[in-house]
């Protein structure tokens, strides 16, 4: 990979620990230090997920406009901002407006950084996109560590500083990193060989909203594993330290796993392909939870389910770049963002509606319906795509995963 790629990962792996001083202990906040119950906390999350919606569409906006450096920079600025007036929230009010703008400015980051990994390295394909993937991992599988230490030793309001440090640390990188010639073809200049012919066509409206349904149905089922399955991992007398394992295991999988990914990918050149197979592991992975109560049929599921998530989740940003041209690629990546937050933002609902009127196997099975018609949405996004004329399963698989 050439060192832009490496300085993105970089950037977004110190991201992605910082934000792990955040999310892991809103509710706990929430629920102890500001004294208000669970249902207001699950609110104060949906707000979060709301509004970082709205900064992910805005944020790839922006990149499209004035460039991926200056939108990383604001979207940074405000959430360092954020973070430090969290520190000095009074009361929950303040508090939970403040997420919401926190939840904001990260949004407008993450589709700029995807959007600038594939115009710094245009041939990487989706391999671009898999390495912007496993930094995410990366960070949050070293941030949540450090989080725990941070939290036991200088209370949870201190998570506040200590994320705001971690991403003053992301904001340096940019200021003083993306700024080589690879990231100046953001402003708007054609990528060799590429350029050109991305710019000769309009974007394919209709298969990227079917490649957006898709995902949205995918997060929503998915978010179960931080809801409603983590209830029932507690009903049935699991401890918290074996739910916590289970994202160990997660996080060892998708970097363990990426020989497996990169097979894949030669055996599936086509990420429509990869796509389908990525949500065959999420549909296994629920069918073994609509089934299991031992703990190894959790970690059985868990396994399939990051084996799904490890095509999927790069898969479709990548494919949806593959279908518009490069004047819009922040916009799209934008709403690719966009449309897993709205995801995580519904599924918690769903689930908790779910959990409180039908029993365990249902709730699994109508998780695995969402997974089957997303499944639909991809497939026909793919033959919606050929009907235009346009292709929409290049083969990007040369370089392999990252």
């Amino acid at each position: 990979m050439p060192k832009a790629i490496w300085l993105l990962i970089l950037g977004m792996a110190v991201q992605s620990a910082g934000l792990s001083f955040f999310w892991p202990f809103t509710t706990i906040y929430v629920h102890t230090v500001m004294h208000r119950s669970l249902t207001a906390a699950g609110l104060v999350l949906m707000a979060q997920a709301a509004s970082s919606t709205l900064g992910s569409t805005l944020g790839g906006h922006l990149f499209d406009r004035v460039g991926g450096l200056n939108t990383v920079a604001v979207g940074l600025a405000g959430a360092i901002l954020s973070l430090v007036a969290l520190f000095f929230a009074p009361s929950f009010w303040p508090y939970a407006v403040l997420v919401g703008v926190f939840g904001f400015f990260t949004g407008v980051v993450a589709p700029a950084m995807y959007a600038f990994s594939v115009t710094v390295w245009p041939e990487g394909g989706r391999q671009a996109f898999n390495a912007i993937y496993v930094a995410q991992n990366l960070g949050v599988a070293a941030g949540s560590v450090a989080a725990g230490v941070v939290a036991s030793l200088g209370g949870l309001r201190s998570t506040f500083l200590a994320n705001a440090g971690m991403l003053t640390a992301f904001l340096a990188i940019a200021l003083f990193a993306y700024r080589g010639p690879a990231f100046r073809r953001t402003d708007h200049q054609p990528i060799a060989g590429l350029g050109k012919q991305r710019r000769s066509r309009p974007p394919l409206v209709w298969p990227a909203a079917l490649l957006l349904v898709g995902l949205v149905l995918d997060w929503t089922a998915y978010a179960q594993w931080t809801t409603t399955t983590s209830s029932y991992i507690h009903r049935e007398g699991f401890s918290l330290p074996l739910y916590t394992l289970l994202w160990t295991i997660n996080g060892g999988v998708i970097l363990l796993g990426q020989p497996l990914s990169m097979w894949i990918s030669r055996v599936l050149p086509r990420i429509k392909s990869q796509l389908l197979l990525g949500n065959g592991f999420f549909l296994a992975s629920y069918v073994v939870l609509m089934l299991t109560h031992r703990y190894t049929g959790y970690v059985g599921a868990m396994v399939l389910t990051t084996l799904g998530e490890m095509l999927v989740w790069p898969g479709v940003p990548a494919q949806t770049h593959q279908i518009t041209p490069e004047e819009h690629v922040g916009f799209y990546q934008g709403l690719v963002t966009g449309a897993g937050s709205a995801g995580r933002m519904v599924g918690p609902v769903l689930g908790g509606i779910l959990y409180a009127d039908i029993s365990r196997f249902w709730l699994y099975a109508v998780m695995a319906l969402l997974f089957m018609a997303s499944s639909a949405f991809y497939y026909v996004h793919d033959r919606s795509g050929s009907r235009t004329g346009l292709t929409t399963g290049e083969d990007w698989s040369s370089a392999g995963p990252a």
